[in-house]
């Protein structure tokens, strides 16, 4: 959402399409930071974004206050400031909260992004080379099954 006075947006309520695959995948961290970077490098009107982090992932039930925590060093680590954690209970879920703060287009900012950029990046890359490596190798049927099969 885009503030009225044109430099500000407000990112947030990030939902994976398949959640399970993406925190098993561990790029909560890399999205994040990439569309901050998308933002930031393509539009130069926005000076500041804000970002708020409070969507209920299922499973955290008991570890909602670890979860918390988790999102708000993700964002310290991106260069946000003034990051807060506050309670936004819902129904049901009375221990949620929720995590924001003010990414501000500046030199520190820029640095940390970018420094958390190039490890995830790095990170990512690790982890697929590493699911490579470790995907079982097609099964090559043997002389024999291919001669029954073919005389049928």
């Amino acid at each position: 959402m885009l503030a009225a006075t044109g430099d500000e947006i407000l990112l947030g309520d990030f939902e994976a399409t398949n959640q399970a695959d993406f925190l098993a995948r561990r790029i909560a961290k890399l999205v994040i930071a990439e569309v901050v970077n998308f933002v930031a490098t393509s539009y130069e009107a926005i000076s500041a974004i804000e970002i708020m982090l409070g969507r209920d992932i299922d499973g955290f039930e008991g570890r909602q206050a670890y979860l918390a925590q988790a999102r708000a060093d993700l964002l310290q680590s991106i260069g946000v400031r003034n990051v807060q954690v506050a309670p936004k209970p819902l129904p049901g879920k009375e221990a949620h909260f929720a995590v924001s703060g003010m990414w501000a287009y500046d030199r520190p900012s820029l640095e940390a992004l970018e420094a958390v950029l190039h490890a995830e990046r790095a990170a990512y890359a690790q982890f697929k080379a590493a699911q490579i490596a470790a995907a079982p190798a097609p099964r090559r049927r043997s002389v024999l099954s291919r001669v029954f099969t073919s005389n049928d």
